[in-house]
């Protein structure tokens, strides 16, 4: 009897595959409940509308046989499913228990650590903190003939950009100036958004 595919998580990133010998779809987990990346090869990009909640293993394996004219390949779809679901990619039970455990080790977490410390920036204080004077040194200043507005006295939050630090260190480097080195005494907590 066939079996109704899990749906494919609608809050994943799809991004051209960066490696050139490996030409496909790179599928990730912007929210790192998955630590996971797969690379799909184009022919099996093609089978992803399968996941939707509704088409079964069988419509898949079909599917993989046109593709590929071939009927002995029906363990493909079923890798394919397999690994999605491993992976993380399908809202499935699999995809549930890694999120709780994710969510469950957060909650129990005496420190939340930086997710992108040293990936997006330098993960040693030293280096960060010298990483970010670059940026506010860096923020361009107004333009001829613009004033620049003052900088408020009680500073309580910022809009900062919700993108690489190294493709927006001007953005980035203007907003954190507002915090002023008056304010090193003070906490301010980041919120990332994802």
């Amino acid at each position: 009897m066939a079996t109704v595919l899990a749906r494919l998580r609608d809050d994943l990133d799809f991004l051209p595959s960066p490696l050139p010998e490996r030409p496909g779809l790179l599928v990730r987990d912007p929210y790192r409940y998955s630590d996971a990346a797969i690379v799909l090869p184009p022919l099996l990009v093609r089978c992803l509308t399968y996941f939707d909640g509704a088409h079964t293993d069988a419509d898949l394996r079909a599917m993989v046989a046109r593709l590929t004219g071939r009927i002995d390949l029906s363990h493909s779809a079923d890798e394919l499913a397999r690994g999605l679901s491993e992976g993380g990619f399908l809202d499935d039970e699999a995809f549930r228990a890694m999120r709780a455990e994710r969510r469950r080790a957060f909650a129990a977490s005496a420190v939340r650590k930086a997710a992108f410390a040293g990936g997006g920036y330098p993960d040693d204080q030293p280096t960060l903190s010298q990483t970010v004077s670059t940026w506010i040194d860096a923020a361009p200043a107004p333009a001829p003939g613009v004033e620049a507005a003052p900088l408020p006295t009680a500073v309580s939050a910022i809009a900062a950009p919700h993108a690489s630090p190294a493709g927006a260190i001007s953005s980035y480097g203007a907003a954190y100036r507002t915090l002023g080195r008056d304010l090193t005494d003070r906490t301010f907590v980041i919120l990332g958004t994802s």
